[in-house]
């Protein structure tokens, strides 16, 4: 069983990370201009909800 507090900082401490490190490679991929932090987070974050969404499908279809 897993205890909803310690989720829940964890979680925090994750997206404070992924947040930061978007924003810092947002700053500095393209030096004279700044990428968007939102472009920066989906490229990070997509194929981690792919993976999850295809694992997902994978035992729920299981035969």
């Amino acid at each position: 069983m897993y205890f909803a507090p310690v989720l829940l900082a964890i979680s925090a401490l994750t997206g404070a990370f992924l947040v930061g490190s978007a924003d810092t490679l947002a700053r500095t991929l393209i030096i004279p201009s700044e990428l968007p932090v939102g472009i920066v987070t989906s490229c990070l974050g997509v194929p981690f909800f792919l993976y999850l969404l295809l694992r997902e499908r994978k035992g729920q279809y299981h035969v």
